[in-house]
C-alpha cells in the first residue's frame, strides 16, 4: 500500500523545487529552521505519558487477587486457572478463568472495589483444562509463593507448560513490587516453589 505524503513533507518538497528554480535556498533554510523551532516547542509543551490502564487499575484496586479468586469460586465452584487485573470502563476489575463442573469454562469478572462477582460462560480450551488438572499447586498458593519471594502484589497469573526451553508446568505471574517495579515470577505447579524471578525490563 503506497504511503500517504504528509502536508509538511509536501510543503518542504515544494520549497525544494522553488529553490532549484529560483536559487531561493535561503527561503528553504528559513522554513526548516522555523519548523524545527515549532517541533522543539511542541515537544517541550507535551505532557508526560499517562500511566498504563493496568498500572492505574493496580493503584485503584482494593480487593487483592486471592480475595477476588475466592469471590469468583463462590459464584462458580471449580478451579481457578488464570487471573488478571484489568481496567474495565475506568473501574478496576479482576478477570478470572474458572474450570467448572463438566469441564465447563467460565470467565468471572470481580469488581476490584466491591468484590461483586459476575459470571460469563466462556469457550473452553482442552490444553488449559489438562494443565489445570495436572497442577498440584493452586493459583492462590502460587500467588502466596510469589508475593513471599518479592514483596508486592500479583496482578496477573496463569499456567504455562514451559520454562525457557524446557517443559515444566508452572504458574507464570506478573507482580508489581512495593518499589513499583514489575517482576516476572514462575512458580513450579507441582512443588509450589519459585523457580524463576526477574525484573521485567519493560516494567
Amino acid at each position: 500500500m503506497p504511503m500517504r505524503t504528509s502536508t509538511k513533507a509536501k510543503i518542504a518538497g515544494s520549497l525544494i523545487a522553488a529553490a532549484a528554480l529560483f536559487g531561493g535556498g535561503t527561503a528553504f533554510g528559513n522554513y526548516l529552521a522555523d519548523q524545527d523551532s515549532k517541533s522543539d516547542a511542541t515537544a517541550e509543551s507535551s505532557p508526560s505519558a499517562s500511566p498504563s490502564p493496568s498500572a492505574s487499575a493496580s493503584t485503584e484496586a482494593e480487593v487483592r487477587i486471592n480475595d477476588a479468586v475466592a469471590a469468583a469460586l463462590d459464584a462458580v465452584p471449580g478451579t481457578a486457572t488464570a487471573a488478571s487485573l484489568e481496567d474495565e470502563g475506568g473501574s478496576p476489575a479482576w478477570d478470572i478463568d474458572v474450570l467448572g463442573d463438566g469441564d465447563t469454562w467460565h470467565e468471572v469478572s470481580v469488581d476490584a472495589v466491591t468484590a461483586i462477582a459476575k459470571d460469563e460462560r466462556a469457550d473452553g480450551d482442552a490444553d488449559d483444562a489438562r494443565m489445570a488438572k495436572a497442577a498440584k499447586t493452586s493459583l492462590t498458593e502460587a500467588v502466596d509463593a510469589a508475593e513471599k519471594k518479592v514483596p508486592g502484589e500479583v496482578t496477573s497469573i496463569g499456567l504455562d507448560e514451559r520454562v525457557g526451553g524446557r517443559k515444566q508446568l508452572n504458574w507464570e505471574a506478573e507482580l508489581r513490587a512495593d518499589d513499583q517495579r514489575t517482576h516476572e515470577i514462575r512458580v513450579d505447579a507441582e512443588t509450589g516453589k519459585v523457580i524463576e524471578a526477574r525484573v521485567d525490563a519493560d516494567g
